[in-house]
């Protein structure tokens, strides 16, 4: 037998010093850390990384990922053939926004009409793809982003479905320089905090039933994404109580009451103080 390379340990070689060769400063706002002012991103996940905080190092899976993800974004605007009026005026150009940086995919022009508008690609799954009926809040804030910093007319969230099995979908963007603005100072607000924002609540996930409804006690999935869970932050939950299922039943009647389902004070004062935040319980 030939002695053949590993190759999937020199893509994984390959991947992982491309991802040390990335020059993006982690120290100072981007546009697309905005979301954290709209609870679309974590905003002590936001603060950590400013802070330097350790995190978890990507699995080879992610890497390949987002590798994907940049060449599938190049491949879209080589394929795209444009109707004759509009024209590409710009790809991959960074921009300032006051203390923000960016660097949006592509600008497009219309010589007919001297329209400028900026496009953002987004790859999602397949699954995600068949439930956008609109572009995601934090999505159209990025987009408004750019469109504020290179002064265009307007914007597009452009998604493909990266599993290919559906194709892709558009939503327009209104400019909006306020909401980008009022994002900014929150931001800022964030970064120049000295202590870190609070850790983001669980989520009750309340079950609707014939008899008692169930409720399940689960992490946002802000937490499940994040890079600093189990490193720098604990997370919503402790690793113990993240696969507990349902916690307990609220039995209906006269008055609700929150019968738990499995035992420890802390899963049932949690689950109590989040069902009266909610207004299940009074």
């Amino acid at each position: 037998m030939i002695p053949v390379p590993n190759l999937p340990q020199a893509l994984e070689a390959g991947l992982r010093a491309q991802e040390e060769n990335d020059n993006r400063d982690n120290s100072v706002l981007h546009v697309s850390d905005l979301a954290a002012a709209i609870d679309e991103a974590c905003p002590r996940s936001l603060w950590l990384r400013l802070q330097g905080a350790k995190k978890k190092e990507p699995t080879t899976g992610m890497l390949l990922m987002w590798d994907h993800g940049r060449r599938t974004h190049e491949r879209l605007i080589e394929l795209m053939l444009l109707p004759k009026d509009w024209k590409i005026q710009a790809v991959e150009k960074p921009v300032v926004l006051g203390p923000v940086i960016g660097r949006y995919d592509t600008r497009l022009f219309n010589a007919l009409e001297g329209w400028e508008i900026i496009v953002d690609f987004k790859t999602v799954r397949g699954r995600k793809f068949g439930y956008l009926d609109e572009a995601m809040p934090g999505h159209i804030l990025q987009v408004q982003a750019y469109i504020a910093a290179a002064d265009a007319d307007g914007g597009l969230v452009f998604y493909v479905d990266r599993e290919g099995q559906n194709f892709a979908k558009q939503f327009y963007v209104e400019r909006n320089d306020a909401a980008v603005w009022q994002a900014i100072e929150e931001c800022v607000r964030i970064m120049e905090a000295g202590e870190p924002p609070e850790i983001l609540p669980p989520k009750l996930n309340i079950g609707k039933n014939k008899g008692p409804d169930s409720v399940k006690l689960e992490m946002p999935w802000q937490c499940s994404y994040c890079d600093y869970i189990d490193v720098s932050c604990p997370g919503a939950l402790p690793k113990k109580m993240r696969e507990l299922g349902i916690v307990g039943y609220v039995h209906k009647g006269d008055s609700d009451e929150f019968k738990p389902k499995v035992k420890g004070g802390d899963v049932v004062g949690v689950v109590e103080d989040l069902l009266v935040a909610e207004g299940v319980l009074f």
